[in-house]
């Protein structure tokens, strides 16, 4: 008896603070997703990123794993401060998106650098496009991609 009683509470304690915790509901993003407007390849030369919050890895274009090897790029916040994510493409003039990354956030079990404004940035295919239309957030061009 003293064992079932014993077996249960660990099981209560396990399920009260495990995988059914709540702690990590609700959490802000604190991560950029740069994406294409479709799920299409995004013609893409060469990209860089520079700043304090920018993370130590260098920057990596993912496809859907199936059909595409580059239609987003994700930053993750490393610190509080600025990214400046440098995209050279192929077909159209080099742009750069400033993301913005706040104190490391305390809420629950959250981790993290929170996003501060725009979280997604959509970049259209058609390189006449421009940055507007489609384009959420803030994108500006540059005259020169420098790379780190």
């Amino acid at each position: 008896m003293k064992l079932l009683l014993l077996a249960l509470t660990a099981a209560a304690a396990m399920t009260a603070t495990g995988c059914s915790s709540h702690c990590g509901s609700n959490c802000p993003i604190t991560t950029v997703r740069i994406t294409a407007t479709v799920n299409v390849d995004l013609p893409i030369r060469d990209v860089a990123w520079d700043g304090p919050a920018c993370p130590s890895f260098p920057p990596t274009c993912r496809g859907d794993d199936l059909n595409t090897f580059c239609t987003h790029l994700d930053v993750p916040g490393s610190s509080e401060g600025i990214c400046d994510v440098k995209i050279a493409f192929t077909d159209r003039p080099s742009m750069a998106i400033r993301t913005q990354f706040g104190p490391a956030t305390t809420q629950g079990c959250c981790g993290g650098y929170p996003v501060i404004g725009d979280w997604l940035f959509t970049i259209p295919i058609e390189s006449d496009a421009g940055d507007r239309g489609h384009a959420i957030g803030t994108i500006r061009r540059v005259h020169e991609l420098k790379t780190r």
